[in-house]
């Protein structure tokens, strides 16, 4: 397949991308509400946001279409961008996802220049990794000791690294049975890196390992499910951006269906991530060009 079309495909640069609606949803069966809706301004444009991630004060979006991250307060106020399109150090060809860790350092899965790169909370250029050896990352988390967890949607594995990128394991491979993937996207982990999320995108399911990497379940998705994305763990309970169907689905760790954010398309539009924390629920709604925070 053209490279060209395949990479289209698996971030899903759908040819026809609905306008966003206005529509402002609740939690149905929750008192949990919609606070807000991140829409740019005449400062920043947000152009297919990919990823996001928030440390209670800033929300850090991958702007994927921008080749930049942009960065918002918990009030929707844009105050900064961080790097520009290019190949040299802090600077982003398509970013699609970010994450913090403990000390408030930024990484950025930087897609088509195959590397993640790493920012100081101020917004310095740390250093990027992998460094002898071409990735494409698609998402990441990282655990509360620092361990940082990428999905590699070429090589259908999953690679963990030191927090200064140094490769600890990688496991997977391609393919339908269990403890095989197809194009993971999503990817979390419980606070210890005990156990591991995976977003099995074009397999439809979530697939669960150890930090050693072995299968320890699977777990299905409401029927009808179209394309896991996004994915976040919190409190025993995954939430998990259904692309295709343009919602997001919350579960138990068994997979038993719990809540479920948006109505269809017209709430979202191919929302690619979500990230909770702080009692906030946040996602970065791809084909709306916005982002949505939500109270839980």
């Amino acid at each position: 397949m053209n490279t060209t079309i395949k990479w289209g495909f698996l971030l899903l640069f759908v040819v026809a991308i609905m306008t966003a609606g206005l529509s402002l949803p609740l939690l149905s069966g929750t008192t949990s509400a919609q606070e807000l809706r991140i829409k740019g301004n005449e400062s920043v444009k947000l152009d297919s946001p990919m990823g996001v991630v928030s440390d209670g004060k800033r929300i850090y979006v991958a702007n994927a279409g921008q080749h930049q991250i942009a960065v918002f307060d918990q009030k929707g106020k844009f105050l900064t961008l961080l790097g520009r399109g290019g190949t040299g150090e802090g600077e982003f060809n398509y970013p699609v996802d970010v994450a913090l860790n403990k000390n408030g350092d930024l990484y950025v899965a930087d897609f088509h220049n195959g590397r993640i790169q790493v920012f100081s909370k101020n917004g310095e250029f740390r250093f990027a990794f992998p460094k002898n050896q071409r990735i494409k990352p698609a998402a990441l988390a990282i655990d509360d000791k620092g361990q940082v967890y990428v999905t590699d949607v070429e090589s259908h594995t999953i690679k963990i690294f030191t927090e200064k990128g140094d490769l600890v394991r990688e496991f997977g491979e391609p393919g339908e049975t269990a403890g095989k993937l197809r194009y993971a996207n999503g990817i979390a982990t419980s606070p210890d890196g005990g156990t591991i999320y995976v977003a099995d995108s074009q397999n439809n399911r979530i697939q669960v390992f150890s930090n050693s990497g072995n299968h320890l379940k699977t777990i299905g998705l409401p029927k009808g499910a179209g394309l896991p994305k996004g994915l976040s763990y919190s409190g025993s309970t995954l939430y998990v951006a259904d692309s295709l169907l343009h919602k997001i689905f919350v579960l138990d760790t068994d997979g038993n269906l719990i809540d479920q954010i948006g109505r269809g398309e017209g709430t979202f539009h191919f929302p690619n991530d979500v990230y909770v924390a702080q009692g906030k629920i946040y996602i970065a709604d791809r084909g709306g060009n916005q982002v949505f925070v939500y109270s839980r």
